[in-house]
């Protein structure tokens, strides 16, 4: 487990199983939402990145509506069509946890607490701002 917030009635979560980095989103239970790495990732330091860019809101349930890319560094390596909840709406339930789950599973893909091994975790960062996807560390670089 890398990141998770939520639970198995609604969340999202970003963690790595069988060498590849997984994201899900479950939206409220009823849609769970995964976009899956295409390639193993190899050992050292990575960054993962999954992001989300809005391109419309479904008229019923003013979910928004859009892509999700999963990136290893710098390299796109997932993408598929998603739907969030809107944000003025939230469930009440666990918070936000980093390098395992601590109670009830976003995912039916890991049993909590599905706790990260092999590594440190050095950060982890989230971003609302809308901004698109930067490599940070490049731009320090450059």
């Amino acid at each position: 487990m890398l990141f998770a917030q939520g639970h198995l009635i609604g969340g999202h979560t970003l963690f790595i199983k069988d060498k590849r980095p997984h994201y899900v989103y479950n939206w409220l239970g009823e849609d769970i939402q995964k976009v899956t790495s295409n390639i193993e990732i190899s050992t050292g330091r990575h960054a993962f990145t999954a992001e989300f860019s809005r391109t419309g809101q479904d008229p019923q349930t003013k979910s928004a509506l859009g892509t999700l890319t999963l990136y290893v560094d710098t390299e796109q390596v997932g993408q598929s069509k998603i739907k969030t909840q809107p944000g003025y709406f939230s469930l009440v339930g666990e918070g936000l946890c980093v390098g395992r789950d601590s109670a009830s599973p976003v995912s039916p893909d890991y049993a909590p607490p599905f706790t990260f091994t092999g590594g440190t975790i050095d950060r982890v960062m989230v971003d609302v701002a809308g901004e698109p996807f930067m490599d940070y560390e490049k731009e320090v670089r450059r």
